[in-house]
């Protein structure tokens, strides 16, 4: 199996459903996660279950609808000496 002990991994709407599930399952693959929701008692309870699998994480309370959000969690959390392997954005306008 593909290691992703290198990679960081910026998901949002990381506070229940798809978001939080694709949080843990990435962790339980050794990735670290940047995770964002606008409800942060619900990324609070992400977090705790991130923590069990010794990845860093990272929990940003935001709201990605805000460009300048995007950029904030982007260069806070992209290494730069790596680069974009892909870009997800479960945003229901598009």
């Amino acid at each position: 199996m593909q290691s992703f002990s290198t990679k960081v991994a910026a998901i949002t709407g990381a506070g229940s459903g798809m978001g939080r599930a694709l949080a843990v399952q990435l962790a339980k693959l050794d990735c670290a996660v940047a995770i964002s929701d606008v409800v942060d008692e619900k990324l609070q309870e992400t977090e705790s279950l991130i923590k069990d699998h010794d990845v860093k994480v990272t929990r940003h309370p935001v709201d990605v609808s805000d460009r300048s959000v995007c950029t904030y969690l982007w260069d806070a959390n992209n290494p730069c000496d790596t680069h974009t392997t892909a870009g997800l954005n479960n945003d229901r306008r598009y």
